[in-house]
């Protein structure tokens, strides 16, 4: 009881100063890049797209997912077009993720018309690739009615074009079993995986279907993967399995030819990593680990710049840096024993806070444009 008065008190304390820190900047702002807040439940999934301002907490609803009745646990945006992409699923049930006739839907931007592109059985996740010609899923062979302990690794990855009517998810399959965590779009053609196997990572040609294979250091298995699309380079996490608490950050270029990995620098990890997100520019990395204060790294010299302190037994869920104008801002969400309490607008340099809004159980996650 005395722990939640105290989150409370200092929710109304970051409201009381968020309110003039807008207030003083609310004539500079007047181009703010809006986010996307999505709010559901853990069953029915994504229940609503609202329209978030992340500088003073105004919102709008965007579009109602609940209409179809229909599950809808993956949403992508297509930037450049404004279109809405979701997977929706037929279920009925309370298994979790549900399985079931499955569709990739776009919403249209601006009439948001919707339009099945794409419908195969048992999806439960998929990725655009940041071109929004192919779609990355992950599937369940029929037959499987729920994902157990028992067959969770028999979910398969696969490549559709999304503008080819006749696709089918069989056609090109990543043929291993992938880490479910550890597979991303490096870029527009090439996918990034760690295979279940071994503590190597591949990158797979959609085009072509070549695997080329990415030693990493002896003792060490890779952890998490990130791309950084404005140098086309990748970053990579890895764990030491010889020392406890010790991980290592390295760069990928994914334009050279030999594709040898550049140590940033080495890290005390004492937790599991839990989130991390690359600025705009590709310089500045916010990374999280279970339990303890974020980190902002330089990534071209390696130096821990800051951490990013919270309070009262809160912890970081999730990160994400601003883009232009606003792009030395990020936005995070602070939980209490797995459960939402506020999101928090800030300047990761200096930790100023800028606004910070109170979030409900509703909440699922919060989109910033690329």
């Amino acid at each position: 009881m005395k722990a939640h008065f105290h989150i409370f008190i200092v929710l109304f304390l970051l409201v009381c100063v968020s309110y003039f820190s807008i207030s003083a900047q609310s004539d500079g702002n007047n181009s703010t890049q809006l986010t996307y807040l999505i709010t559901g439940n853990s069953f029915a999934g994504a229940e609503r797209i609202w329209l978030f301002n992340p500088l003073n907490g105004q919102k709008g609803l965007l579009f109602d997912l609940q209409e179809d009745k229909l599950s809808h646990f993956d949403i992508q945006f297509d930037w450049e077009n404004g279109d809405i992409y979701v997977l929706e699923v037929e279920n009925d049930t309370s298994e979790f993720p549900p399985l079931g006739a499955s569709n990739i839907v776009r919403i249209d931007g601006d009439t948001f018309e919707q339009d099945v592109l794409f419908s195969f059985q048992n999806v439960t996740e998929f990725m655009l690739s940041p071109d929004n010609r192919h779609a990355l899923l992950r599937y369940y062979p029929e037959g499987i009615e729920a994902v157990e302990r028992s067959n969770v690794a028999l979910g398969q990855w696969c490549i559709v074009l999304l503008a080819d009517e006749n696709a089918d998810c069989t056609d090109n399959t990543i043929p291993q079993e992938v880490m479910l965590s550890h597979v991303i779009w490096a870029d527009s053609e090439t996918i990034a995986y760690r295979p279940t196997s071994d503590a190597t990572f591949n990158l797979y040609d959609v085009a072509t279907e070549n695997i080329i294979t990415i030693e990493v250091p002896d003792n060490s298995v890779v952890s998490a993967l990130l791309p950084i699309p404005s140098k086309n380079e990748m970053l990579v996490h890895l764990t030491s399995m010889q020392t406890s608490g010790s991980c290592e950050l390295y760069s990928l270029d994914l334009d050279s030819s030999n594709h040898n990995l550049s140590i940033i620098t080495q890290l005390d990890c004492s937790s599991t990593h839990q989130f991390w997100d690359v600025s705009p520019d590709g310089n500045s990395l916010i990374l999280g680990y279970s339990g303890i204060p974020a980190l902002l790294i330089d990534v071209q010299s390696g130096e821990v710049i800051r951490q990013i302190e919270t309070s009262y037994g809160m912890e970081w869920n999730s990160i994400q840096w601003l883009n232009e104008p606003n792009d030395n801002l990020a936005i995070g969400q602070l939980f209490y024993r797995g459960e939402p309490v506020m999101m928090r607008t800030f300047s990761p340099s200096g930790q100023h806070t800028v606004f910070v809004h109170s979030l409900t159980t509703e909440f699922r996650k919060i989109i910033v444009p690329n």
